[in-house]
């Protein structure tokens, strides 16, 4: 028999597989797409996961009746019918004998026993419960949370809770080291809404700061930009990040790429004692990058931040402070080397034009056609740090469109892209 082969869309743009009904239920399980992805037999239709009613009109093989072996067991049972009815007549009296010896005897200890197990039961079920660890959160009891966790830890994983317990898992995770034993890193790490790093770890970001090549001085303020996972850090985009935050996955931490940041703010604390002193004045501008990051995170940012930072790092970061064109031209006035200069000068300019659209309703014929010319050379994929800026870039389509009014285009890009959540 055949075998019916599935693909899944996911985000509705990228797609994966194919897989198998067992292989896609085990992804499933793994959490490598959720209920609101999409599904699709050999020239059918997509169907979101979680749309049970319409998986099973059209794909009925993702959900196989479970069925009783035919044959010979029917036959055989058929036949011997009479005999095991006697057998168990002649049985009865002596079987219902046994038993009512065994409650005279053991009653009193079986009802003991079983009581206990059951007060015991009902215990652990009252005490374990997401509710208490959510509480805990919303209180900003962090240490509390983390000894709640610890003390459940085995019979959350036990019992099979971690699809219920996974965005609580997160947080816990990356309260302590970004890892947990026991529980598959991918689990952990989820469906990013970008090529994230791989490792957040803290080992692992400790490893790559200690690192002997390249120094963190050549990293932050060398003539070179490199492809490097500790600089593509340093790199993101935190109001790309903040646009993407899944609270319902991450909770407090909002998404992978804040966990990995608030991972990195611990390494680097961990790792600028045992470094060197000619990278200490790198190392202090990364951990500011990482604070002002931070900050934009939890909405507290102040101007002053980004000036204890030095080089390529203080501009970006003067870009993302920026509230008009004075600020942008001052911020590009720093000089820094040439192939810095040619990537930050994309990115301040996709930022002035964000910082244009949510500061008025309507752009005039001149800002939008400096937004033209800005799309004629914008790739959607920051080479970088991976981020893809294609609704964005759509965002930008959409302003000329509809003439510079910015509320239609908005409306029209958080209706396509579920993954934003703002503009």
């Amino acid at each position: 028999m055949k075998k019916t082969h599935f693909l899944i869309r996911i985000h509705y743009q990228r797609i994966v597989g194919p897989y198998t009904p067992q292989e896609l239920h085990k992804a499933f399980k793994q959490m490598e797409f959720g209920g609101q992805d999409e599904v699709a037999g050999s020239l059918g239709p997509w169907i979101p996961w979680e749309d049970k009613k319409s998986l099973k009109k059209y794909y009925p093989e993702l959900f196989p009746a479970k069925k009783e072996d035919p044959g010979t067991f029917h036959m055989s049972l058929e036949s011997d019918h009479k005999l095991k009815k006697s057998k168990k007549r002649n049985l009865f009296p002596l079987m219902a004998s046994l038993v009512i010896l065994l409650l005279i005897v053991g009653g009193g200890v079986l009802f003991h026993k079983r009581k206990e197990q059951i007060l015991k039961f009902f215990a652990s079920s009252e005490s374990l419960s997401t509710k208490t660890a959510l509480n805990l959160l919303r209180q900003a009891k962090e240490q509390d949370f983390e000894r709640y966790m610890d003390q459940n830890l085995k019979e959350i994983l036990g019992k099979g809770y971690p699809k219920e317990w996974l965005p609580l898992l997160r947080v816990y995770a990356f309260l302590k080291d970004g890892d947990i034993k026991g529980v598959n890193p991918r689990l952990i790490r989820g469906r990013p809404q970008a090529e994230a790093p791989k490792d957040c770890r803290l080992s692992e970001l400790i490893s790559l700061i200690q690192r002997p090549t390249p120094s963190l001085s050549e990293l932050v303020f060398g003539e070179t930009l490199q492809i490097d996972p500790l600089l593509q850090l340093l790199l993101f985009d935190p109001y790309w990040i903040k646009r993407r935050r899944q609270p319902n996955q991450w909770l407090s931490l909002g998404s992978f790429q804040e966990a990995c940041i608030l991972m990195l703010e611990k390494a680097l604390e961990k790792s600028k004692s045992s470094l060197n002193s000619k990278d200490q004045p790198a190392i202090r501008t990364m951990q500011n990058r990482v604070a002002w990051m931070n900050s934009i995170f939890k909405e507290t940012t102040q101007q002053e931040d980004i000036f204890e930072m030095d080089g390529p790092l203080w501009q970006l970061s003067c870009f993302e402070a920026a509230q008009s064109q004075e600020d942008f031209t001052q911020c590009a006035s720093e000089p820094v080397e040439l192939e810095w200069e040619a990537y930050l000068k994309k990115r301040g300019e996709l930022l002035q034009i964000m910082n244009l659209s949510n500061n008025n309703s309507i752009l005039s014929q001149r800002q939008l056609d400096e937004i033209a010319d800005f799309l004629k050379t914008a790739k959607p994929i920051d080479t970088k740090t991976q981020l893809d800026y294609g609704a964005e870039l759509r965002f930008f389509q959409e302003l000329i469109i509809n003439n510079g009014q910015v509320t239609p285009a908005k409306d029209s890009i958080l209706s396509r892209f579920p993954s934003l959540n703002s503009l």
